[in-house]
Parts: C-alpha cells; sequence; structure tokens
C-alpha cells in the first residue's frame, strides 16, 4: 500500500470517529437520539415508516397512501420501516438509521474534496462543513434532503472518478429519494452534450437509464393513483415573474446571506479573482480540473432555476448548497494555505454562532426548543384534573397525539380536538403554541383565562381555559 493510500485511509478512520464524537456531542447538548418526531417529520415521514412498519414494505406508490407518500418516492420510507423491522419502531433507532446514512455521506463528501486536496486539509474541510448547522441539523431525522445531498454526493464523486456504473446506480437512488434530484442528471447531461458526448453509451448510462426509470415509477403511480405528480405539489409551480422573482429572493437570502455563507463566498470569489490574475501571468497556471467547476456552475445555475420555480423551503436546496461548500473548499485550497486555513476558521465559526437562529428552523438546532416545549405541555396534560376533559389545539402540538410511537406519550386520557370555533364545540381548554398559532391567541386573549405557560428558546406553549 503506498504512502498517499495508507494516510487517506488513515484520515477515513478518523473522519469516521470525528462524526461518532460529533454525535456524542449533541447527545449530551440536546438529547439528540432521543427527541420525538417534529413538524413534517411528524406529521408526514415518520407516519409513512411506521405504516410501512404496520403494513408491510413496499417501492411501488401503492404501498402507502397518497396523504403519507405526497406521490414522492417511497425508497427511504422503506429503509426507516425496515430498520424498525430489524431494530425496533422507535425514534431512537430512526435517528441512529439515519446519523449512520449520513456518515457514509461524510466519507464520500471527504472523497470528493480530497480528488483536489491532500489528505490532511480533506481531513479538516469535509468535517468542518459536515457540522453546519444546516446539515448537521438534518443528519439525524427523518426528512429526505440530506440522504438527498449524500446520494448527490455519491454521483458527483463517481462520476468525476469515471465510475459510469456507480455513478448511474447513485443518480437513480437519488431520484427515488426525491423526484427534485432529476436537476443531477440533467447537469451531467448538459455537460457531456457541451463537450459533444451525446450519442454516447457514457450519455445513456447517466441521463437517459435514470430519468426512464423515474419515469416508470410515476406511470406506475398514474395507474395506480391517477396520477403522474401530487396534485397539491403540481400546484404550487408558479411560472409568473412575481413568483419567480419572490423565490429566487428567498433561495439568495437563505444561500448567500444566511449562516455566515456570505463571507465565505467570498472568500470563494476572491480566490478565482486570485487564480484569474496568475492565469494572466502565468498561462499554464490555472484552475486545476476546470471542467469540474464547469460542471458545478451547471448544476448550480439549474438549481437556482428549480428552486425559483419550485415551492420553496430552506432544507429543499441542501442537496445544491453543499456543492457549493465543495466549490470553495476544493478553489481555496488551491490558491493557498493560508486561505483554506481561513475558510477553516470561518466554518467553525460559522457552525457555533449559527448553531441556532432567532426563530422556528429545521435547517438549524431551533427545532430541539420546539420539541422541548412540545414534550413538556404534553407531560402536563396527564395531569388527573385534566382526564375526561376536551382540550383543543391546533397543528403542529396535535400531530403529536397521533402515534404513540412518535415518541411523545404511552396513553392520553383527554380528548383531543383541532376545532377552535365555540359554535360548535364547547370545551374549556386551549392550547396555542409558537411555532404554532400563538397569533391567535394575542387577537383574543381577553377571552382566556392563562394557566401555564412552558418555553423553551425562541419555543413556546400555554394552557388557557376559556372565560365564561
Amino acid at each position: 500500500m503506498s504512502k498517499e493510500n495508507k494516510n487517506s485511509g488513515l484520515y477515513l478512520g478518523l473522519l469516521v470517529s470525528s462524526s461518532i464524537l460529533v454525535y456524542g456531542f449533541l447527545q449530551l447538548q440536546f438529547n439528540f437520539f432521543q427527541l420525538p418526531y417534529f413538524w413534517d417529520e411528524l406529521g408526514v415521514y415518520s407516519q409513512s415508516a411506521i405504516y410501512m412498519y404496520e403494513h408491510g414494505i413496499g417501492l411501488l406508490p401503492s404501498a402507502l397512501p397518497d396523504e403519507l407518500s405526497r406521490g414522492h418516492p417511497i425508497l427511504l420510507q422503506a429503509l426507516w420501516a425496515m430498520a424498525f423491522k430489524l431494530f425496533g419502531c422507535t425514534p431512537l433507532v430512526a435517528r441512529l438509521f439515519a446519523s449512520f446514512i449520513s456518515i457514509i455521506g461524510l466519507v464520500y463528501l471527504y472523497k470528493l474534496i480530497r480528488l483536489y486536496v491532500e489528505p490532511r486539509f480533506a481531513y479538516f474541510l469535509a468535517i468542518t462543513i459536515f457540522i453546519q448547522p444546516c446539515f448537521l441539523s438534518q443528519s439525524g431525522i427523518l426528512l429526505p434532503e440530506f440522504p438527498l445531498s449524500i446520494a448527490a454526493l455519491a454521483a458527483a464523486y463517481h462520476f468525476l472518478n469515471k465510475q459510469d456504473t456507480a455513478c448511474m446506480l447513485a443518480l437513480i437512488v437519488a431520484l427515488f429519494i426525491k423526484e427534485s434530484a432529476v436537476i443531477l442528471p440533467a447537469a451531467i447531461g448538459l455537460h457531456l452534450a457541451l463537450n459533444r458526448k451525446v450519442f454516447t453509451l457514457q450519455f445513456f448510462k447517466l441521463c437517459v437509464i435514470p430519468v426512464l426509470a423515474i419515469l416508470l415509477y410515476f406511470c406506475i403511480q398514474y395507474f395506480q393513483r391517477s396520477y403522474f405528480l401530487y396534485p397539491l405539489h403540481t400546484s404550487l409551480l408558479k411560472f409568473e415573474w412575481y413568483f419567480i422573482r419572490e423565490r429566487f429572493n428567498e433561495f439568495y437570502e437563505f444561500v448567500v446571506l444566511n449562516q455566515g455563507r456570505l463571507l465565505l463566498l467570498l472568500l470563494g470569489i476572491f480566490s478565482i479573482y486570485i487564480y484569474s490574475i496568475r492565469s494572466l501571468v502565468n498561462r499554464s497556471a490555472g484552475l486545476k480540473n476546470s471542467r469540474s467547476f464547469k460542471l458545478l456552475l451547471i448544476y448550480l445555475s439549474l438549481g437556482i432555476i428549480f428552486c425559483s420555480l419550485n415551492y420553496f423551503l430552506n432544507r429543499y436546496v441542501l442537496f445544491i448548497l453543499i456543492f457549493l461548500y465543495v466549490g470553495v473548499a476544493i478553489v481555496s485550497y488551491q490558491v493557498h494555505r493560508y486561505a483554506v486555513i481561513t475558510l477553516l476558521g470561518i466554518l467553525i465559526f460559522n457552525a457555533i454562532y449559527y448553531a441556532k437562529g432567532p426563530k422556528y428552523s429545521d435547517v438549524d438546532f431551533t427545532y430541539t426548543d420546539h420539541i422541548r416545549t412540545s414534550v413538556d405541555i404534553i407531560n402536563y396534560l396527564k395531569n388527573d384534573e385534566l382526564n375526561e376533559q376536551t382540550i383543543v389545539m391546533a397543528f403542529p402540538l396535535n400531530a403529536c397525539l397521533w402515534e404513540p410511537k412518535s415518541g411523545y406519550f404511552d396513553s392520553i386520557y383527554f380528548y383531543a380536538s383541532a376545532n377552535y370555533n365555540r359554535d360548535e364545540i364547547k370545551a374549556n381548554y386551549y392550547i396555542f403554541t409558537k411555532p404554532g398559532n400563538m397569533d391567535q391567541y394575542y387577537k383574543s386573549k381577553e377571552d382566556y383565562i392563562l394557566l401555564k405557560e412552558f418555553k423553551s428558546g425562541f419555543s413556546s406553549a400555554i394552557l388557557c381555559k376559556y372565560k365564561e
């Protein structure tokens, strides 16, 4: 074994060990692996995995009711259900399994950076990118965006390493995690077209076969569900300029301005500028593997277009955003080691300073505050005085009571309702939450007596009694 390969293997082992330490810290700080499910994870993705666990695992659309699949491919739900079958249907198993998948993603992140960067710096860059709040917060939960990012990293690594069959499989996995991954074969296809490689076996394997595979899935969905794509999602596509501009602004705000990325991007731009100056002075100088950066530019451009047309949530952009970090890391390294050391300092600072934001988000750790208040108030509702009482609460809190396997309760002895209309239901007890419907309470707080308040960070929940 060569010294270079030995060092690379050593750093891979160190990387896995470091990731375990990171998760150990999260467990100590947030009780990470015992956290119940929350928000979309609570209402859709965990419910779909639990449904498969109870009713049978499948990969075809009919394996799930469409209110749980939401018309998406269901590969991840099937994998989670298999983990539940093997180890038990609990949030602990779900989070451990998600974290295991994420460590695989960290290895691919390292291997991708390692194509351009020596092992020592590749290790530090990979681990500091991994601990950025937008990625680490998503790495242990049952949502598809970070697994999609992992499949995208795998596809990019195998493509750049000229391993077409492995790349094809990674692309198929990505598409069967979430159909928005279609921009991956689109970017590769456009890159190959610009290099006059359209009528080639490589183009067929990397563009035609993955797209045909996901089209076949949606054709089956049409025969089983009477639609190709979920009608709610297609109704959210907007082609009017007003909505395109609004969604581009949301994309720009999150990708460029949030979580300290502006400074990171400025460093990347400065690094490219320095390389451009070098190229003018010395024609032999220039970015190594510039074709890889052309592919990155194509991919980011398609990502911006996709996010501007589609319904936008911050987590939807993670499988695009991670390549921005990779690109800045590589170009900084190729400029000078001082540039990459500066980048590492920025990444470490951002990981600590932006771990929690000022409002609810699932792309940092503020969601742990939301979970904590939900747990606290549900535990309080087990009070004997509330037995047999009707308690009105809205989403997301009421979703905590849909399924005991969600991690919030074993049994309850009150009646939950989501109807706040006093003309239809004469309940005495009401709950308002932030995030949720706290504004509704402030609009008519004179009608309620505040009984109990729970707060954790930005999040709060109050139990009120209606004034008779």
